[in-house]
């Protein structure tokens, strides 16, 4: 093992009172496990760059390291978990930035690992009504617009007549999800810009939002048709708005790759 890799090792490790909290939430279910997607695209990506890890880690990056550990671990009894996965999540990518000689990867880095966190059951909770509620009432306005006698109440949508509710799925937070990793992980292959990165992230944000109000109008309009829709036909269109917004990400984030040539250390 490289010495590079053993400081990075060393840290990883030595943030396990951190990563106990995350691997409880999987297994008991409280949380989705896509964060262990995640996890695996940080590594891999670490494993394509190891050869250009540099034997001595940057001074200023690790003392940055070693206080986010200290207070990733240390902080149990004022800091809730969640927010103790956020640092002990920065202190791995500011090793890797004083490891690394290669700035662009920084951010998209930082992205993937505080996706590896369990998150989801927390956005759903806190974030998932109100996006349901934007979701509807945008998506009473296109139907509107496309003839229907439609009106939003709460969360559902009255179509013609026929009440559809917009549940959890609809809010459009697993999209966003995918879509923010799939920006991560484009980001940081193709090394792009930090300044590009963050300004082709908020247009991912933009084109999940569009999609997801697309792809609710769609199944709300065949909901609220006599005959309604099929389970089969309502997950086929909503695997393929995930599709579409994940090569839309992909799009956005080559857009703002460099031109190829030879990298060097």
């Amino acid at each position: 093992m490289s010495i590079a890799a053993t400081w990075f090792t060393a840290l990883v490790v030595a943030l396990w009172p951190a990563w106990a909290w995350s691997v409880a939430r999987f297994r008991d279910g409280s949380d989705e496990p896509w964060g262990l997607v995640a996890i695996l695209a940080l590594a891999t990506l670490v494993i394509r760059d190891r050869g250009r890890l540099a034997p001595r880690p940057r001074p200023a990056w690790l003392v940055a390291a070693s206080a986010l550990a200290c207070a990733a671990v240390t902080g149990s009894a004022v800091l809730p978990a969640l927010a103790r996965g956020v640092l002990a999540s920065a202190a791995v990518v500011a090793m890797l930035a004083a490891l690394r000689p290669d700035r662009r990867l920084l951010l998209p880095h930082l992205a993937l690992a505080l996706l590896s966190l369990p998150v989801l059951s927390s956005m759903q909770f806190y974030l998932g009504y109100p996006l349901r509620v934007v979701t509807a009432e945008a998506s009473a306005w296109l139907l509107t617009a496309a003839g229907y006698e439609a009106a939003r109440s709460g969360s559902a949508l009255t179509v013609d007549g026929a009440l559809v509710i917009v549940d959890a799925p609809c809010a459009g937070i697993h999209m966003a999800w995918a879509a923010w990793f799939t920006a991560s992980v484009a980001g940081a292959w193709l090394r792009v810009a930090p300044a590009v990165f963050v300004s082709q992230m908020s247009r991912v944000g933009l084109v999940v939002i569009g999609m997801n109000v697309l792809r609710n109008t769609a199944l709300v309009a065949l909901e609220s048709r006599p005959a309604g829709l099929g389970e089969a036909w309502h997950e086929a269109t909503g695997l393929a708005a995930f599709a579409l917004v994940c090569m839309a990400t992909i799009a956005l984030m080559s857009r703002g790759a460099p031109m190829p040539r030879r990298w060097a250390p």
